[in-house]
C-alpha cells in the first residue's frame, strides 16, 4: 500500500483510480459504472482479502460518488459497515497507536460525511482531451490575439512591442500531421487524452488566406522547448479553435509522413501568462533561418558568440555574488585563452544560428572542442546536428574528450557514430570518428 497520509484519498491507489472513476460515470450510467469498476480492480489483483489496499480502493470510490452526488445506498452501507467492523485498520496498528488513532480520525470524518447529505448530481467530464479534431492533412488558419499580452520570447527572436501588437487578428497556418494519445482509460479504452500534433507554416496573413497564395514547402522554426523543428502539438479541442476564427483552407496528405518522427513540443493555447502566451512562440517562429556556417570573424566576435552560449558550468550555487562572480571569470578567462590560442593556429570554428547564434564547435588538428549550445538545447538533437556538421565538413578522422560528468554529451558523441578510445585525460571520456 502506497499510503502518504491517513486520510481517504492520501494513497496511490486513490490517485490512480481516480481518472478512471470520471471516466466510468462519464460514460455509462451508475450501476454499470460500478459494475465496470469493480470488474476491472478486481482484474488487476484488488480483493476483500488484501484488506488495506480494497479499502483505499473502496473508501475514494465513496468519497468520489458522495462529492459528485451519486453515492448509492448500497456503496454507502458497505463503507460504512467497513469503518464500522474496522476493517483494514491492521496495517495501521502496526505504524504505532499515534499513526492508529489518526487514521481512526479521519475515518470517523469520513462516515460523518457519507451519512451527510450530499449534493445535487454534478456533470462529470473527465480533464482529458475526448475530442480528435481536423483530418490528417488539414491545412488551418487561425487568428492570432495579441492584444492585451506581453512579448515573452525575446531570447529567442527580439520583437518590440509595436510589432507584436500590430500583429493582432493577423492569421497564421499550420497543417495537421498525426494526434498523438497521451492517455487511454483502461475501464473504458474508447476514452482518450487527445492532443494533435501541427506542422506550422511560415507566413502571416492580413486576412484568412486563399491556399494558392500558401508555400506549402516553408516551414517555420518552433522553438518552443530543447527542439527546433516545424512541429508543436497543442489540445485537440475545437474551443480554442472557433475563438481564433478558424477556417480550413484545404487538405493536403502528400508529405505528412516526412514529418510523424521528428521530435516537437508544445504550444499550448490554454496558457496565457505574461511570460509565456502562444502568440508569442507563434510569432517567435516566423521568418526565421536555420543556418549552418564557419565562422569568418573576427576573434573578438568569437568571443563573444562563445560567451553568450556559456552558463558557466559546475559553479555551486551556494557562492555568495561575489564568489560565484570570480569563479566565472576565471573559467571565462580560461575558455577565451584557448580560443585565442585555437584561432591563432589556423583552427576552424563552426557556427549554428535561428535569429541569434545557437551552438558553437572548434575543429584543430583532428580534434573537436568547445561544443557549446545555448543551455536550453543542451539535451536536445540541436547538439547531434552541430557534430553531424562538423563530421560533414572533413574526410580527416576526428575525436573529442568529453568530460565524464556531462553524460548528455558523451550519449550524443556515440549516437553519430563516435567510438570510445584510450588515451583521454583522466575525468574524460575519448571519442572517435574514423573516416
Amino acid at each position: 500500500m502506497g499510503s502518504w497520509n491517513v486520510s481517504i484519498t492520501g494513497n496511490d491507489t486513490a490517485a490512480d483510480l481516480k481518472s478512471e472513476y470520471t471516466v466510468a460515470f462519464y460514460y455509462y450510467p451508475t450501476e454499470q459504472a460500478l459494475q465496470a469498476i469493480d470488474h476491472y480492480v478486481r482484474e488487476n489483483g484488488f480483493s476483500e482479502q488484501d484488506a488495506p489496499e480494497w479499502c483505499d480502493y473502496y473508501y475514494s470510490l465513496a468519497d468520489f460518488m458522495h462529492s459528485k452526488g451519486i453515492l448509492t445506498e448500497e456503496v454507502k452501507k458497505t463503507a460504512l459497515d467497513m469503518i464500522d467492523n474496522g476493517f483494514g485498520l491492521e496495517i495501521w496498528e502496526e505504524a504505532g497507536e499515534k499513526t492508529l488513532l489518526a487514521r481512526q480520525k479521519a475515518l470517523q470524518k469520513f462516515r460523518e460525511k457519507l451519512v451527510s447529505a450530499q449534493p445535487a448530481p454534478k456533470k462529470i467530464k473527465p480533464n482529458v482531451y475526448t475530442e480528435d479534431i481536423f483530418e490528417v492533412g488539414d491545412i488551418v488558419a487561425v487568428q492570432l490575439q495579441t492584444a492585451g499580452k506581453t512579448y515573452s520570447e525575446n531570447d529567442i527572436k527580439p520583437l518590440t512591442d509595436e510589432e507584436f501588437a500590430a500583429a493582432d487578428g493577423k492569421y497564421i497556418v499550420m497543417q495537421k500531421i498525426e494526434t498523438h494519445a497521451s492517455w487511454s482509460s483502461a475501464i473504458v479504452p474508447q476514452v482518450k487524452d487527445h492532443w494533435v500534433i501541427f506542422r506550422l507554416l511560415d507566413g502571416i496573413y492580413d486576412t484568412v488566406p486563399e491556399l494558392k497564395d500558401i508555400d506549402m514547402q516553408k516551414n517555420a522554426i518552433v522553438q518552443a522547448g530543447s527542439n527546433i523543428s516545424p512541429l508543436f502539438y497543442c489540445e485537440s479541442s475545437l474551443f480554442y479553435f472557433k475563438r481564433r476564427k478558424y477556417k480550413v483552407l484545404g487538405n493536403d496528405k502528400t508529405d505528412i509522413q516526412l514529418y510523424q518522427n521528428i521530435h516537437h513540443d508544445g504550444i499550448s493555447f490554454g496558457v496565457e501568462r505574461p511570460w509565456k502566451n502562444p502568440d508569442s512562440l507563434f510569432l517567435s517562429s516566423m521568418g526565421k533561418e536555420f543556418v549552418k556556417r564557419k565562422h569568418s570573424g573576427s576573434l573578438e566576435e568569437l568571443k563573444e558568440k562563445y560567451a553568450a552560449l556559456c552558463y558557466w558550468h559546475g559553479i555551486p550555487y551556494r557562492l555568495s555574488d561575489t564568489e560565484w562572480e570570480s569563479e566565472r571569470d576565471k573559467q571565462k578567462d580560461a575558455l577565451f585563452a584557448d580560443l585565442e590560442r585555437i584561432f591563432a593556429a589556423g583552427g576552424t570554428f563552426y557556427e549554428f544560428n535561428i535569429v541569434q547564434t545557437v551552438g558553437m564547435v572548434s575543429v584543430l588538428n583532428r580534434r573537436i572542442d568547445h561544443l557549446y549550445a545555448k543551455a536550453i538545447y543542451n539535451n536536445s538533437k540541436l547538439v547531434n546536428a552541430l557534430l553531424q556538421y562538423v563530421l560533414q565538413q572533413t574526410d580527416e578522422d576526428l575525436c573529442m574528450d568529453v568530460p565524464r560528468e556531462r553524460g548528455a554529451l558523451c550519449r550524443q558523441c556515440r549516437e553519430e557514430g563516435g567510438v570510445q578510445t584510450d588515451g583521454a585525460p583522466e575525468g574524460f571520456e575519448r571519442f572517435c570518428w574514423k573516416r
